[in-house]
């Protein structure tokens, strides 16, 4: 296990790699050190699972680095998700004391969001928008626009039994056709 972390290739690996994070947009250059050390801790962590048989000990520890550095994205980005949909209740307290349910007016209907309520004018105008574009795409980019409200685009094609490049054309047709009405 002590040659493992004393490994001159590990080390550089782990270097590199963190450099490579701290350059993605989710993380920062001061986290660099804290990478290193938390990439260090799982290759500790894994250090009983290596049998020199099956290969020397970088080959070993690219794996454990790769699956941690995979990991270490996707709870960040788990995260960053989490924290920009994040609900606040109508009931709890807001920055002036009172409730939001307080604050609340009869025409936000004691709505659970705090969205701006869509002006009749604009509903209507969506609508017809809808109407005009759909009026200008053949029965089979109808079926798929519906369809696609519902479901993803790997689910369409597999239920159409078409591509997914069919799927995205598609939809590219479907957008074309809105914005030549929305640009009239």
């Amino acid at each position: 296990m002590d040659d493992i972390t004393a490994d001159a290739a590990i080390k550089k690996m782990i270097g590199c790699l963190a450099a490579s994070l701290c350059r993605r947009p989710d993380f920062d250059r001061s986290e660099h050190e804290d990478l290193c050390q938390e990439m260090m801790l799982a290759i500790l962590q894994e250090a009983e699972s290596y049998d020199s048989s099956r290969g020397p000990p970088p080959a070993w520890a690219y794996t454990i680095l790769g699956r941690w550095s995979g990991s270490e994205v996707r709870r960040r980005s788990a995260l960053k998700r989490r924290d920009m949909y994040l609900s606040r209740s109508i009931d709890a307290e807001q920055e002036g004391g009172a409730p939001a349910r307080d604050m609340l007016t009869a025409g936000d209907g004691l709505r659970r969001s705090q969205a701006e309520p869509t002006p009749d004018a604009d509903v209507i105008e969506m609508a017809d928008t809808i109407k005009a574009a759909s009026a200008r795409l053949d029965a089979s980019d109808l079926d798929i626009w519906r369809r696609l409200a519902e479901s993803t685009a790997a689910a369409v094609a597999r239920d159409l039994g078409i591509t997914a490049y069919a799927v995205r054309k598609a939809k590219k047709r479907i957008r074309e056709s809105i914005e030549l009405v929305t640009n009239q």
